[in-house]
């Protein structure tokens, strides 16, 4: 509790206004009007929103490709998983700031929001990834919607080339046979060599 006190005493200085995600128990009361806290907020919404300027995220990679698709900077603070590898490419590409978890504090965090906030290059960046993203010959769901439709009108055109491939093929069956017998071959030839060299330890020294 003391933690998140701490935060919101940083935040009430920030212009914007701060929606912040809150997944722990104990639910904090914050006396802020300035500061939202709730378990859950509507996140393509709030990123489409034009008053939107900056967005700290985990760096999941759903959450990467909607701030970028509505030109929305972002802070990343990877967790776990490929989220650290989602934020050093945003960074790399100009994208926003990375803040690391072990060192995570309200002071770095408003450094952060401001570094991202006040420095044009992150929307100009992100605004130009955001028109890569969008400049497509067709929408997405129109293009999945083709491709159904194109199924439903040629039937089993489109098929993998695993349906014309024998099972052993399909789940590799044959490449984990040869790995396994060459382990094996090499064991066999290892415990060969050792007992020729333990038999005739005299003929080692020589």
């Amino acid at each position: 509790r003391g933690k998140i006190e701490e935060f919101a005493k940083r935040f009430r200085s920030l212009k914007q206004r701060v929606l912040l995600k809150w997944f722990g128990n104990a639910f904090p009361k914050i006396d802020d009007p300035n500061i939202r806290i709730q378990r859950w907020f509507p996140q393509l919404g709030i990123l489409a929103h034009k008053n939107t300027k900056v967005f700290v995220t985990h760096g999941g990679l759903q959450s990467l490709f909607e701030s970028v698709n509505f030109g929305v900077p972002l802070v990343g603070v990877p967790i776990f998983g490929d989220q650290r590898k989602n934020v050093k490419f945003l960074v790399s590409k100009g994208l926003g700031v990375e803040l690391n978890k072990r060192n995570f504090t309200a002071e770095s965090l408003m450094w952060a929001i401001n570094e991202v906030d006040s420095n044009p290059r992150y929307v100009e960046a992100v605004l130009k990834q955001s028109t890569i993203l969008k400049d497509v010959p067709m929408r997405h769901l129109d293009e999945a919607i083709y491709w159904i439709e194109y199924v439903l009108r040629h039937g089993k055109v489109l098929q993998p080339a695993s349906v014309h491939m024998p099972f052993y093929q399909v789940y590799l069956l044959d490449v984990l046979s040869f790995i396994i017998t060459a382990i094996v071959v090499l064991y066999l030839i290892l415990i060969r060599t050792l007992r020729k060299v333990l038999r005739n330890p005299k003929k080692k020294i020589e």
